[in-house]
């Protein structure tokens, strides 16, 4: 299984910066990053904002909108913190999410 993870790790973009651009007349700095974490509870978190499964999929997708509107041409990044006991489905899920959005992933695992 861990095989597939990295596999799924690899096939997607893995870009870290610095988390933020500048616009073009460099007068502001705009954050660029989403972080969703799933734990061991099954709870799923948007920006540290606890998010009830069922609203998940589009509650992402509204933040990936709104962010890639002010973006423009740079892409969002997406983190993704999941325990290791998560079920790798949900983790996929996101993943396909940020893909259909254009956005970059990178994943972080906490082992126990």
């Amino acid at each position: 299984m861990k095989w597939l993870l990295l596999l799924s790790i690899i096939l997607f973009s893995f870009h870290i910066s610095n988390g933020q651009v500048n616009d073009s007349a460099g007068a502001r700095e705009i954050k660029k990053t989403i972080v969703v974490t799933l734990d061991h509870q099954g709870n799923y978190f948007i920006n540290s904002k606890k998010v009830d499964s069922t609203f998940f999929d589009s509650s992402l997708v509204r933040e990936l909108r709104k962010l890639n509107s002010v973006l423009r041409r740079d892409s969002a990044i997406i983190v993704i913190n999941a325990d290791s006991s998560v079920n790798f489905g949900k983790i996929y899920h996101v993943m396909q999410i940020a893909k259909r959005s254009r956005a970059r992933v990178v994943f972080n695992m906490k082992l126990d």
